[in-house]
């Protein structure tokens, strides 16, 4: 994975966003989200774009 500095922190060159995918709220919908965050933790990436703008997307990227 590459990494970009912002400021004092480096973060990964590819990132994942969440506005709409993330907004979810049944259980199973979440499961998939959490999959989804599990394999770019495994991937190395670290730059989650996440807001409370975004509905329910900060609950369910924990």
């Amino acid at each position: 994975m590459e990494y970009r500095k912002i400021g004092n922190i480096e973060v990964s060159a590819i990132g994942l966003g969440t506005l709409r995918a993330f907004d979810v709220s049944s259980d199973e919908d979440i499961a998939v989200r959490s999959q989804i965050v599990d394999n770019c933790i495994v991937e190395q990436m670290n730059l989650i774009d996440c807001a409370s703008a975004y509905g329910a997307a900060e609950r369910v990227v924990g």
